[in-house]
């Protein structure tokens, strides 16, 4: 429970009498300590509280609607993990919370893209010091099929992707797979006539960067 304000606070002893374990955090230490005299679990700040939950946890979020609001979801979505749920309880607009949802899920799905692309560059980096056969058909048959389902999506998500930060989110990622699917198929042209291998594990890091790039976006 973040937030012990009237409402809060008595949540927070209905959740302990009904056998529930709470941590606790708010600015004010005494509501803290109160909270901790009735049963709960005292946490310092966000970090502390979110380092004492078992996943998947479940944070419950009582303070003011507007800035303080805003400012602790985004503390905690730099702090939680996927499956893990953030319960605004506070009196904002639904479509507030709706909106930093779709936050929360794209900061997620740009994390899992930026390790994804180390592991791209890691593998890049092996192929440049030790060159393997590259299969140049199948190269072009998948970045082909790639480009053309790429495509399509953009085009379907193009005409939502101006008012939702996810479907935007969504259409950028699209516009990078479709830009590294092109980028293979030249790669896999100039292998076939030159024989140069080593532009396989190059185009990989460009893909790698490329991917940075649309989720830093």
């Amino acid at each position: 429970m973040v937030g012990l304000g009237r409402m809060g606070a008595s949540m927070t002893t209905r959740l302990i009498r009904g056998g529930h374990t709470v941590v606790v955090y708010d600015r004010d230490a005494k509501a803290v300590a109160t909270a901790a005299a009735g049963g709960a679990t005292a946490a310092t700040s966000l970090e502390h509280l979110v380092a004492q939950l078992t996943t998947p946890r479940a944070v419950w979020v009582m303070v003011p609607s507007g800035d303080a609001t805003e400012a602790t979801i985004q503390s905690l979505g730099t702090l939680l993990s996927r499956g893990d749920a953030v319960i605004d309880g506070g009196n904002s607009n639904y479509k507030d919370g709706m909106r930093r949802a779709g936050v929360l899920a794209a900061f997620v799905n740009a994390v899992t893209l930026v390790v994804l692309s180390a592991w791209i560059l890691y593998e890049s980096i092996a192929r440049l010091q030790h060159p393997e056969p590259v299969q140049q058909n199948v190269m072009m048959a998948v970045a082909g099929l790639g480009l053309l389902m790429n495509g399509g999506i953009m085009l379907a998500l193009k005409s939502s992707s101006h008012g939702d930060v996810n479907i935007r989110s969504a259409f950028v990622h699209m516009l990078g797979d479709a830009l590294g699917s092109g980028a293979i198929i030249i790669g896999a042209i100039v292998i076939a006539f030159t024989g140069w291998e080593i532009v396989d594990p190059i185009l990989s890091i460009l893909i790698a960067a490329l991917i940075v790039w649309t989720s830093w976006d």
